[in-house]
């Protein structure tokens, strides 16, 4: 992401359109955004768990977003009544803030960034608690007592453990005793 925003860095200043002091808005915007696709990924990560075929979903979905996004096209290329459905997009706002501080030079929309904002931190909240209700406080796993099993040298050991009981499929450890 930052990379691409050197791109437009460079088209900006030598493109003729130059820099202002609304470019200071490039880090709220990204940690914004960062913060949505964060709690969009905990969310589906928690999700791909117990259904395995979410993941093509998701990728028609991402293009169908694409699409629906104004990146080669302008919001008010739309009429005016038809605008709203635009901005159910959450990267419509993103993109909006984006084109105003790089290519109009100037401050975002206040409105649509507190807005994604507050939906960003929802969104990452709910992510959180997902991943937390799925793993049952589980996400420090603990290693099973291996003290009194004394297998020979070199040869490997399996222990069974319960932190499958979260997963589709049982979980084994795979110990080799070197020594």
């Amino acid at each position: 992401f930052f990379i691409s925003c050197i791109i437009i860095l460079l088209f900006v200043i030598f493109g003729g359109v130059g820099l202002n002091i609304n470019i200071l808005w490039l880090p709220v915007i990204a940690i914004i955004q960062a913060m949505f696709c964060l709690g969009v990924l905990l969310i589906f990560s928690s999700i791909n768990v117990y259904v395995r075929d979410i993941e093509y979903l998701l990728g028609f979905i991402i293009n169908l977003l694409f699409y629906l996004t104004p990146i080669v096209y302008r919001v008010d290329m739309f009429p005016e009544q038809y605008r709203w459905m635009l901005y159910l997009n959450p990267m419509t706002h993103f993109v909006d803030a984006y084109r105003n501080i790089f290519y109009y030079q100037v401050s975002p929309h206040f409105s649509s960034l507190g807005t994604m904002l507050g939906i960003s931190f929802v969104i990452l909240i709910l992510g959180y608690i997902i991943i937390l209700y799925q793993n049952k406080g589980s996400i420090v796993m603990q290693t099973p007592d291996m003290s009194n099993l004394r297998p020979n040298k070199g040869k490997k050991l399996i222990v069974e453990t319960d932190w499958g009981k979260y997963a589709r499929y049982p979980v084994k450890t795979h110990v080799v005793v070197k020594g």
